[in-house]
């Protein structure tokens, strides 16, 4: 018997502004709070998102494992003064993870977050503008402590002072990981992290 997963989403994701004001004041889950101690997110300026995913698929199985795919998105411990737009796209991306303790991530536009070599505060002082787009995508892990991403436009951990404009695009990209300890990655415009 053979089963194949198939997850369809295609969805448009707008966010200002308003809308984080609103997230920090009902609920300090959602990763936005108003204080820099926090591991929330603070935003002060004007934010824009525009998201866009199509045929995304997200998988994980095993012990420990995280498939995600992200369009676009600011996430915790994130500190930003000044204007910030994401416009962000992913088009037939898949996400993968079998083993123990795999990582399999697909991601477009991102400020912000946690990730392998990022061990500070991704602070930002002044404005920002990313265009990501990845086209096709795939990203596997399979065996023990393995990590496969693709990323196109993302900060993280990093602390900037002025204007920061990346223009990121990958067409038909893989990242593979096979076997104990591996580690693969396609990256385009990345500040921050490893």
């Amino acid at each position: 018997m053979r089963i194949q997963p198939a997850l369809v989403a295609i969805f448009t994701v707008v966010v200002s502004t308003a809308a984080f004001g609103q997230a920090s004041q009902s609920s300090p889950r959602r990763g936005v709070t108003a204080s820099a101690n926090d591991q929330g997110v603070r935003i002060q300026g004007n934010t824009d998102i525009q998201a866009k995913q199509e045929n995304v698929t997200a998988i994980a199985g095993g012990q420990g494992n995280e498939a995600r795919n992200t369009a676009g998105a600011i996430k915790g411990d994130t500190e930003i003064q000044g204007n910030t737009r994401i416009k962000a796209s992913q088009k037939n991306m898949a996400a993968d993870a079998f083993g123990k303790n795999n990582i399999s991530v697909n991601e477009a536009g991102v400020v912000g977050g946690k990730g392998p070599g990022v061990a500070k505060r991704t602070k930002i002082q002044g404005n920002t503008q990313i265009a990501a787009k990845q086209e096709d995508g795939m990203a596997c892990a399979s065996g023990e402590g393995n990590e496969t991403r693709n990323t196109a436009g993302v900060i993280k951990g990093a602390q900037i002072q002025g204007n920061t404009k990346i223009d990121a695009a990958q067409k038909k990209i893989c990242a593979n990981a096979r076997g104990t300890g591996n580690l693969s990655a396609n990256a385009s415009g990345q500040i921050g992290g490893n």
